[in-house]
Order: C-alpha cells, then structure tokens, then sequence
C-alpha cells in the first residue's frame, strides 16, 4: 500500500506538516495519515513551547512502514510559502528517494479512505507532474474547500505568498482525489492558542499584516509570465478584502469609523482584484473564475454593511450575469429584498435559488445549508405579502432537507463575557455613571466613547441598566428639571440616528429611547412603535397558525437544569425540592470561577447553552429539557407525573412562564397587544401573557436554536444584564418564522406557577402546592413555582416554609399572600376598598413603627383615600 509498482518504478509517498505548540493534535491525528507515508518530515517553530516535535517522532517511529525514515527540524518563521517550500526542499534532501508529498495539517483527521490508486492510476498516465486535489470539510462543519496539498515531487515546485500561500508547479496535471478530510475544532490549535481562535480580530489583524507585506514585496517574486503576475497580485488583492470584510465584521465593540474604514479597503482590494481579472486573458470566452464571483459577493456584503442598499443590488446582479448558474448571489439578493421591504423580489430571488444547484468547487457551501437559507427567505417573503397559503410547497421542501437541523450557515461569533475592562475603559465607565443625574447627555456619550474594546461588557452592561426594567437611575430624572430630560432624550436620538442598522449600539439606544419615552413621557404607544420599528417586528402580519414545527419529546422523563454561581438556602430549597419530587436536577455553574462575580443574565445563558450541547451530544435531540432559575424556585411532584402531557397541550416547541408585566422593557407591552397576546384582562385577572425567562421548557433541539437566535442579537444578550429582554423579542419573531421553533407563554399558569401579583390563596399538602381558585384541576397542581419580583419573593418564603413544614404535618398548610403586597395588587386592579382592607389589617397584626412596610403603607394609604374622595 505504501510502495506501489508504477512501469519500472515505484511510489513513495512522503508526508509533511508544519507544527507549533501543537502536541495535543498530533498525538490525536498523526497515526492516521502513516498508512499511506513511506517517509514524513516535520518542520517546528523555533517558538514552540510544548512537546511537539517529541511526539511527533515518537509517533512516526511507531508506524512499521517508516522506521526510521521520519526527521524533524526547527525553523524560523517568515511566512508559510518559505515555510512550506523549505520544508519540501529539506524532505528531497533527506530522503532522495520519495516520489510524491502530501502536506498536511496538525488539526486535519481524515474521513474517507485514504486511497492511493487515483495516484497510481494518473502516474501511469501521464509522467509529467501531477497535482492530486482534495476535499477538506471546513471547522464550522457546513463549508468546504479542496486544497492540491498533494503533487508528484518536482525540484522547481515551491510555495508562494506568506499566508494563503499557493503551490507553483509547472506543467502539471491536476487529478481529483476520492479523498475528504476535515478541520477537528480543538482550543489547543495554533489559531486557538495564539489569536484566540480562527475567526478573531487578532487572527484576521495577524493575516492581513502578511498579505499587505506580500502586496508590498509582489515584484519581488518570479512569475512565469505577466498573466502568472497580474494572476498573483489579483489572488492577494481577493485576500485582503475578504479579510478586512471579516476584520470589520469580527470587532464587537461597535466602532463604526474603525469599520467603516476596514469595509472601505475591503471595496478597494475587490474593486482592484475585479478589475485585474478583467484585464486577464486566462478567463475570456466565458470561463467562470471562482475567486471573481465570490469577490461580487464579498462587495455586496460590504457595501451592506454601510449601509448602501443600491450598489450592493447591483454588485450581486453583476454576480449573477457573472455565473447565471449559482445559487449564492440570489439567496444574498433576497435576503438584501427583504431588509429593504421588496417581498416580492424577494420571493423571486429565493424562489430561483433554491431551484438551482451549487456546483462542487472552492469556496462551496453545503447545498443543503444554502437550499434551506432560500427556503427560509422565500417563506418570509410570503408572509411579508400576507400570503399563508402558498407556504405549504416551501414548508414541505423545507422538512425534506431536514432545515431544522441547521438554524443558519454561519453563527454570529458572541464576545466572551468574563474578560477584563482595561483600568482606562472601568474608570471612564465610573465617571459616565457619577455624571448620569447631573449631565446625562453627556454621561451617554462617555459610555459610548468607552466602548472601545471588543471583548469587555462593562460600558454595554452599565449603559442598559441605567434603562432597564422600572429604569431607577433614568427614572429619577422624571421630576428632574426639563432640561436635562431633554438632553438624555436628545442625546439618544442622536445616538440611535449615527449608528449603523442592527449594530449592538443601536440597539442599545434602541431600547434606552423606548424605556425614556414611555418612564418620562408617559407614552406606551410611542415606545412600542420604536421597539417594532428597530426590531423587525411591526413589518409582518404574525402567522395565522403558530403550531408546533420540531419533533415531538422522545420520552416521558425530564430534565431539569439550573445555574448558580454559590451554594445558597435557596438552591439548597431547589436541591431539596427536585429530590422529593423524583426530579433529575443538573446543577451548573457552583465552584466555576466564571460565575463570580455574577455580572448579569448573560452568564446563566452561557451555561445553560453549555449544557444543552453536551445534552445534544451524548443524549437525544429531542428529549425534554427544563431550565429554571435558582434562588426562587421549587419543583413539585406534579412535574414528574404531569408535565409532559401538560407540555404537550400547549402544541408548541418552547414554553416560557408567564409574567403580568413586560419586564424590563414596558414598551414591548404594545407589540404584543398588536400580536394578539394580550386577552381581556377585565375577566381573569391572574393572566400573565408576558415572557418570564426564570422558567423555560423545550427539547433540547428547540432550546438550542433558540439560544441560537438570542446570542444573535449581539452584546443586548452577551452582556446582559438580563436575558428576558431577548426572550421577548424571540418569541415575537416565532410568531413570524416558521423556520424556528414555535414560542408559547404559559399565561394561565399551566405548568409554572409565578409569584408575582398571586392573589389567590394557596396550600401545601404531603409536599405538593395547591392553588385555591384556580382555573381548573390541572392548573390547581402547579409544577413548578417561581417567585419572581419583590412581592413574589416574600411569597415564595413562605411558602417555602409550609412546604417543609407539610411533611410531618397530617393538615395542609395554608400559605396567604403578605397583606402589604395583597394590598398594592388589589389597588393596581382598582379595587380600593379591598385594598384599604388589607393594609389595615397589616397595620393591627404589625408594630406601626417597626414593621418592614409601616411607613410606605401609611404613604399608600394616603393616597388610596385621596383617589376615593
């Protein structure tokens, strides 16, 4: 297998790799490729650190077809083209006998069989030397590329370029091979360990600093010809603008003139790449060259991203009369369509794309993964023309590809929350929160301006919870002098106007606008309209059905996870509620220095997706999953026997408990209204139609999406600090997509029990919480209780303690709402005469002076009788 017999001749096939700090993966991938290597030389960095060059000889050694015929070396880097060349040149030397080379890469692991006949075959064919291209599955699992990595050894074959360097060989013969390898994602590779990853800022800065230098040095390189010449500077120019495309695309601190910049010298380098290959000759009479098409895509892509709708049209049009045959310039054309409010262009645009094939070449992207991106586009085209009906050919493709599987072709890389803020961007960020009350305008831009680096939270964070929820800070301007209100309002406006569409921080003015004008202007109607506006959501009618999409649970058993940065009396109370209730409890996040300090929500959203993973790995895709909050919740038996079928009645893939108030932003209350999720609330005052993120059921596979789609909307979800806000909008946007899971709350308490504005009386019995008044039997036996808000706390206390007083009581233990919390609920709903009631009677069963509530009653009070007079 290793020698093969060709004429009078023989194979031997070397195989040879680059290695640095990379001793993990060649222990893991090595031995896979020696079946096939007659001899294999390896090539280390000077500045590598670990033991890679020991393991990969002590590996090679024990492949019986090497023995001794393996050597390793350092080196010196100055690119990979010298890197590369040299590693070859140092192979002929050492061992003169080898006929072929195969290079290969530490992550690599091979999929197929390595089969060496297509190499005999062509050998025997043609004496000249020939180039053996492969497939190679990208890291991301959905793309691929092939690479002529393999070649018959020739002196003058030698490698080019510093980065993305090119093998010259000349004349050659290029044959395919059956062959497909793919990239093993590992945090030990050299991209992970010296820039973070391979799609980071640090990566891209690192690459196109040797791509300009090759830019710079192109003349002094020898090319064959002027055409090999115009082709190589055509090649780099390619390079370096679909890297800034990605540097701009990767820096997550929203420095819109750092982007505009690097998409600025994206255009240049394809503009000039675009206009190389028209003066080429290598491509006239018709011939499609793959770099200049994806080029014309890669423009689009920038000039969308600043914000010019019009040339980017016509940039994926050129694409298109480019190669009338490819599917990619129409899926990006529809989705342009749809941004734009076409829907009629853009169901044609979808429509031809999925009727067309995506030729095998480099750059491909799996079929299935674009097919299911048109299908996606053509649905929402449909529903933006208000057209139910003619979705069902579409739906019906859609599940034939299995779209479900895949969310989208490439997932939004999220900033890791936990890292440091540089001493300069805390200390400013102080400095913004001191001068809020007193010059808040100019405490905004301080915070913006502090936003700086793409990897810290803290001026996002801080900035979102001077507006969140009730907005305390923001709310103490309402009787501040007019002035400064109108600074805060117009130095958000201005904020919101100079960011670019769907950037982090035009989100964040976004939500900060929409929280001033309905806490300071006292205008619901307003704030809503903004929150549709910005967020995509006031375009589409909802959908006519919202139904379940994904599999049914597999099984009748659930689990329960929950995330928690310490051990504390309230997880300990979850702890021993999911004990006695027979309930599986994963417990995530205690003793994890990630979780402390415990900055926000985004944390919670780590972990638990974190988990999800691991449960979609080992475990089934559709099992029922339930995630809950630690510090205020208890499971009851009801869970165990009840849930499934409960869950299932709802004919939806996710469920979230329900809340009486859109926290923390009130303006979404509208939106909902306009979805139709509001009931009357003149009948049934317990509704509480309004996600609450504290409790959340679904397979794993529709919680995995889901989580998909809230990281996608950047920094409002990856630094928090509450995740309820992007729950919100996800479910509005289920109400619009069939293509994600479909969202439910459980209003009327079905399956989660939540605390806050409870009026009813309850009861614990032999462990089991019971709600006088309910609905019906299944809402009387809750399943899980959430205490959320103030008053569902001091709820949730007590009925804590008669649940553990229920086990050695044979009576069941009456559990009341507080009276000062009863009271403030019964004023809400205009019942004053219950409300005065209530508060009197907690100040004849209280100390008047010492009592928790005895001065805000007394206020309260006040006011009551004002309003009855």
């Amino acid at each position: 297998k290793i020698i093969i017999m060709v004429g009078g001749g023989i194979i031997k096939l070397c195989v040879l790799l680059l290695m640095r700090d990379e001793e993990e993966l060649i222990r893991e991938h090595l031995s896979s490729w020696l079946d096939v290597a007659w001899c294999t030389v390896g090539a280390i960095d000077e500045r590598t650190r670990d033991h890679s060059a020991r393991a990969f000889l002590e590996i090679a050694g024990a492949a019986p077809t090497i023995g001794n015929r393996r050597f390793a070396y350092q080196y010196t880097f100055a690119g990979l083209g010298r890197a590369r060349t040299d590693l070859l040149r140092e192979a002929a030397a050492r061992f003169m006998e080898l006929t072929h080379v195969l290079f290969i890469d530490p992550d690599w692991q091979p999929v197929s069989n390595l089969d060496l006949t297509p190499i005999l075959k062509a050998t025997q064919e043609n004496p000249r030397p020939n180039i053996f291209v492969f497939r190679i599955l990208d890291r991301n699992g959905r793309t691929e590329r092939v690479l002529d990595w393999c070649f018959s050894y020739s002196p003058t074959a030698r490698f080019r370029f510093r980065w993305h360097e090119e093998l010259v060989i000349s004349p050659y013969v290029p044959t395919l091979l059956p062959w497909l390898i793919k990239e093993v994602p590992n945090n030990q590779s050299w991209h992970a360990m010296t820039n973070g990853g391979p799609a980071t800022a640090k990566r891209y800065e690192f690459e196109i600093g040797l791509l300009e230098q090759d830019l710079t040095e192109i003349k002094e390189y020898s090319f064959q010809s002027q055409e090999d010449s115009v082709q190589a500077e055509a090649r780099l120019r390619y390079y370096l603008g679909v890297g800034y495309l990605r540097l701009g695309d990767s820096i997550l601190n929203n420095d819109d003139n750092t982007k505009l910049l690097y998409y600025q010298r994206c255009l240049e380098h394809l503009d000039a790449h675009l206009y190389l290959m028209g003066t080429s000759k290598v491509y006239e009479g018709g011939t499609v060259d793959e770099m200049t098409y994806v080029a014309h895509l890669q423009r689009a892509l920038a000039l969308r991203r600043i914000g010019n709708t019009t040339q980017a049209e016509n940039e994926l049009l050129s694409a298109i009369q480019y190669d009338k045959k490819r599917a990619e310039a129409h899926v990006q054309l529809a989705d342009l369509y749809l941004s734009i409010s076409r829907p009629d262009a853009a169901l044609q645009a979808a429509t031809t794309a999925a009727s067309l094939e995506i030729p095998v070449r480099l750059f491909y992207h799996h079929p299935a993964a674009y097919g299911c991106h048109a299908l996606r586009l053509a649905l929402a085209a449909l529903r933006a023309k208000g057209k139910q009906i003619e979705t069902s050919i579409y739906h019906k493709k859609f599940h034939e590809l299995n779209c479900h599987q895949s969310t989208s072709i490439l997932r939004k890389v999220i900033p890791p929350s936990k890292e440091e803020c540089s001493m300069t961007t805390t200390s400013r960020v102080q400095t913004a929160l001191q001068l809020f009350l007193h010059q808040p305008d100019t405490a905004i831009q301080e915070l913006r301006a502090a936003d700086n680096d793409s990897k810290c939270c803290a001026p996002q964070r801080a900035f979102s919870q001077l507006f969140l929820g009730e907005a305390p800070n923001a709310a103490k301007l309402k009787n501040a002098e007019s002035i400064k209100k109108e600074q805060l309002i117009t130095a958000l406006q201005v904020g919101l106007k100079n960011e670019l569409p769907q950037s982090d921080w035009r989100m964040q003015y976004t939500y900060a606008l929409a929280a001033m004008r309905h806490h300071l202007q006292d205008d619901a109607i307003a704030a809503g309209e903004l929150l549709g506006i910005e967020l995509g959501l006031n375009n589409s009618a909802p959908l006519s059905t919202h139904g379940r999409r994904m599999p049914l649970p597999s099984t009748n058993d659930i689990r329960v996870a929950a995330v928690a940065s310490r051990e504390t009396p309230a997880l300990q109370n979850l702890r021993d509620s999911a004990l006695a209730a027979g309930i599986d409890l994963h417990v995530l996040g205690v003793d994890d220095p990630s979780t402390e300090p415990y900055t926000g929500h985004e944390i919670k959203l780590r972990l638990l997706e974190n988990w999800l993973n691991e449960q979609a790995k080992s475990d089934d895709l559709d099992r029922l999953v339930l995630l809950v909050d630690a510090f205020d919740v208890l499971l009851w038996p009801a869970l165990r026997t009840n849930f499934r079928q409960r869950f299932l009645n709802f004919n939806a893939d996710v469920v979230f408990g329900g809340d009486p108030v859109a926290y923390p932003d009130a303006g979404m209350t509208k939106l909902y209204q306009d979805y139709g999720l509001i009931p009357p609330l003149s009948s049934i005052n317990d509704v509480k139609p309004f996600v609450n993120s504290g409790t959340i059921a679904g397979t794993v596979r529709s919680l995995l999406i889901v989580f998909e789609l809230v990281f996608s909307f950047g920094k409002i979800t990856s630094c928090g600090p509450d995740d309820q806000r992007a729950f919100h909008r996800a479910l509005l946007i289920s109400f619009n997509s069939q293509e994600i899971p479909s969202i439910r709350v459980d209003s009327m308490g079905l399956l989660f029990h939540c605390l806050h504005r409870e009026l009813r009386p309850l009861s614990v019995e032999s462990g089991q919480l019971f709600i006088s008044g309910a609905l019906d039997s299944v809402s009387q036996r809750p399943c899980v209780t959430h205490g959320n808000a103030g008053d569902g706390k001091e709820l949730y206390t007590a009925i804590v303690n008669a649940w553990r007083t229920s086990f050695t009581s044979i009576q069941a233990q009456s559990v009341e709402p507080p009276l000062f919390m009863r009271g403030i609920e019964l004023w809400r709903r205009g019942l004053l005469d219950e409300a005065e009631a209530s508060w009197m009677n907690y100040l004849q069963y209280a100390d008047h002076c010492s009592a928790p509530h005895a001065t805000d009653l007394r206020f309260n009070l006040g006011v009551l009788r004002h309003q009855k007079k």
